[in-house]
């Protein structure tokens, strides 16, 4: 049995030199140059230079993600990442430990295969058995959490 499959791949174009007052606006500017652009690139456009087999090529429509530098910020200190639209959201490189009462309520963010040791040196009441003995000797309550199974 034969398919016809349809890949919808993610492109990163850089865009540099947008004048803007905020990151958000910079992210908006981007998407209105792009937008009409990326149906011209992507239509059907060097076929030749894909895979064989390969009979259709167009714009998915669908911006997922912008990432904002400053010019001048060699460190990339001040960069940014934002949904469509400008909305900032965290770097996906960034793990998101939630708590609530003191206690952790939720870890966001960890990479399939990885796990996040959070360490809580509040140990005051604690019993003994309940704790972990760091390397400079103070002790801590330890939790481990690790990616949500698929």
């Amino acid at each position: 049995m034969k398919h016809n499959v349809h890949v919808f791949a993610v492109v990163r174009l850089k865009l540099v030199g947008i004048k803007a007052v905020s990151h958000k606006q910079a992210v908006r500017k981007a998407a209105r140059r792009l937008w009409n652009t990326l149906y011209q690139t992507f239509s059907n456009a060097n076929l030749r230079k894909l895979p064989a087999g390969v009979t259709d090529v167009e714009f998915g429509e669908e911006l997922t993600h912008f990432l904002v530098d400053e010019e001048g910020d060699a460190e990339f200190a001040r960069s940014t990442w934002h949904e469509d639209g400008g909305q900032p959201m965290p770097d996906p490189r960034t793990i998101t430990v939630t708590m609530e009462g003191g206690l952790i309520a939720d870890v966001e963010g960890i990479p399939s295969g990885y796990k996040v040791r959070v360490l809580d040196l509040d140990v005051e009441g604690m019993e003994e058995e309940d704790l972990v003995k760091l390397p400079d000797g103070k002790q801590a309550i330890e939790n481990i959490w690790a990616a949500a199974a698929a």
